[in-house]
């Protein structure tokens, strides 16, 4: 992303570019925080199942009050180390998030969790990409 977008001159073509990277992203990761996708509804003998769990969330989301910030694992604090391993550093982040997920089962946290989620790791992007452009790269390693 760094290589790509200047944040601070983005044309249109370049903002819509990054919206559906980050839009991409954030459809993965809300898979992450559903029942479906957990227990993993996706063979022929449960797909149905699946199916009709994410047709009732649709349903749910249109007049769901969404809450943004339920997730109580520390976000990502990238300069914790001077070797930043930003694979493992996520992977790690989105590993205990899943595992406060699953203490509960319910519509309604699938969505925030989704909610949540997504903002905490476009956060984490935008702001990662951010320093970078700033060359704190310098005083940092940063391993992808």
């Amino acid at each position: 992303i760094v290589k790509v977008f200047d944040f601070y001159n983005l044309s249109g073509f370049r903002k819509t570019i990054l919206s559906n990277r980050l839009g991409v992203i954030s459809h993965f990761l809300c898979d992450y925080v559903t029942l479906p996708h957990k227990e993993k509804w996706t063979f022929n003998d449960s797909f149905n199942k699946h199916v009709v769990y994410e047709k009732e969330l649709n349903e749910l989301a249109k007049n769901h009050d969404f809450k943004s910030n339920i997730i109580s694992v520390d976000k990502i604090n990238i300069y914790e180390y001077e070797t930043i391993m930003l694979k493992s550093i996520v992977k790690e982040y989105i590993d205990n998030v899943i595992v406060e997920y699953s203490k509960t089962q319910s519509y309604e946290r699938d969505l925030d969790f989704g909610l949540s989620l997504s903002l905490n790791i476009t956060q984490f992007i935008l702001e990662t990409a951010l320093e970078l452009n700033r060359n704190r790269s310098i005083e940092y390693s940063f391993v992808f």
